[in-house]
């Protein structure tokens, strides 16, 4: 059995199967394996009674999981939260690289950004979030993660929402939708704003259908696209059509020295040079690369992890040019770290903690 430390919220009143009141979570136990907590387990919580504090394991109180969603799992209608705000600082090591930057003729120039009167290089934080969403979407497919596997472009086309566990949140939701406002044709977006479902994906909804009438048909398609998209850790942790994503990039702003490479086009028919046809690029040669990132609570953390460990194993490749060795970086674990919010003040430690699931 496994064991999460975890915050837990009660409504006032709250009592376990002996009578006494919840106070706060200290332990969550669940099966091995299942990451998804879906139903059945115990809770281990401070229970108050008139005698003081009861310990945790003379309470193990039972529960029951209602459908997940990141940071938050519904426990017997109460919310268990883990709050905490991650701080990456990244170190990546590479030989050269060019990210976007103008064309001037027949010379490509690196994206540089001024800063106090000096031009510096820089790897803007779209494309540090692209590589790395690629990579996310890769691992959360392979291992087939909630409903990754319909994740395309940006979305879950139709003919691929074959997720079976999705498809019964859908109808759960739209089936209490149903009881309240009963089966006509349509249903109007002002008594939709007053239906109250303990399931995070229906705030979602709510927040994305108009205050006139709807129809069931329109209203069971928004549903779906919700469940769809929360249940995908890539959407999850970099943001889809009906929310914000749960994790940022900075910009890096890099020091190093920049050269002119000459190069031939290539055709790519025959797989020899077009004649008069060259053209040049400012390269830049780092001597290293630091990246913040900024976690939030709602992402996937477990998706992140594996992505680092990903980059870590593999490296990641940035800018353009990457077929002729270009933009590829390495992480150095040793430089890099990991901090926990706390308040204002923020605990720093070692990336390979992080990585290793500590």
């Amino acid at each position: 059995m496994g064991l999460l430390s975890l915050a837990l919220l009660h409504r006032r009143g709250n009592r376990n199967r002996e009578g006494n009141e919840l106070h706060g979570l200290v332990h969550f136990r669940r099966s091995e394996g299942n990451e998804a907590f879906h139903e059945g387990g115990y809770a281990g919580v401070t229970a108050k009674n008139k005698g003081g504090d009861v310990s945790p394991q003379d309470c193990w109180t039972k529960f029951r999981l209602l459908p997940q969603f990141p940071g938050r799992t519904f426990i017997q209608g109460e919310i268990m939260t883990d709050k905490v705000i991650r701080l990456f600082k990244l170190s990546f090591k590479g030989d050269s690289f060019r990210v976007g930057g103008e064309r001037e003729g027949s010379t490509v120039y690196q994206l540089k950004y001024t800063v106090k009167g000096r031009e510096i290089p820089v790897i803007p934080s779209s494309s540090w979030k692209g590589v790395f969403k690629r990579i996310s979407e890769g691992i959360a497919k392979g291992k087939g993660i909630g409903t990754a596997s319909s994740h395309n472009n940006d979305d879950h086309p139709k003919e691929k929402r074959n997720n079976e566990e999705a498809n019964k949140r859908v109808q759960s939701i739209l089936e209490h939708v149903k009881s309240e406002v009963g089966k006509g044709t349509k249903v109007k977006g002002t008594q939709l704003k007053g239906i109250d479902i303990d399931d995070e994906v229906w705030t979602i909804v709510r927040s994305n259908v108009s205050a006139d009438d709807v129809t069931w048909e329109d209203l069971e398609e928004i549903t779906t696209r919700a469940v769809y998209y929360y249940m995908c850790p890539v959407d999850r942790l970099y943001g889809s059509k009906l929310f914000a994503s749960s994790i940022s990039f900075s910009d890096s702003l890099v020091e190093g020295n920049t050269s002119i490479q000459p190069h031939v086009v290539l055709d790519r028919n025959f797989g020899a040079q077009k004649e008069k046809r060259l053209f040049e690029e400012e390269v830049v040669e780092p001597s290293n690369i630091t990246l913040k990132v900024v976690l939030r609570p709602e992402g996937d953390v477990q998706l992140w992890r594996y992505t680092l460990r990903y980059v870590e194993k593999m490296g990641i490749a940035v800018g353009g040019s990457k077929s002729r060795g270009l933009g590829h970086l390495t992480l150095d674990v040793e430089e890099s770290k990991v901090g926990e919010v706390d308040g204002v003040n923020v605990k720093w430690d070692g990336l390979k903690g992080f990585l290793r699931g500590k």
